[in-house]
């Protein structure tokens, strides 16, 4: 498993749960959330996204291919000559 990968889905999971979490008790309570409550969230969406990375192994496509790059190296680019 590529440690890289782990630490991307790490990363994205725990901003996602941080925002998630801070939303969610800034809407139950009447005052805002506390650092301790957002790190928590952060923590837990942090190894959920490291878990799932992990769990997902090596069938998990790259992530330059999800987002359009290592296309086929022998695509033509550019315009036809007519």
């Amino acid at each position: 498993m590529d440690i890289q990968k782990i630490i991307i889905f790490a990363l994205i999971g725990a901003v996602i749960l941080f925002v998630v979490t801070g939303g969610a008790v800034s809407m139950m309570g009447d005052d805002g959330a506390s650092p301790v409550q957002l790190s928590g969230g952060a923590l837990t969406g942090g190894a959920l996204g490291a878990a799932a990375a992990y769990f997902m192994g090596e069938g998990m496509p790259s992530l330059p291919k999800m987002m359009g790059g290592g296309g086929d190296p022998h695509m033509k680019v550019g315009l036809p000559g007519f």
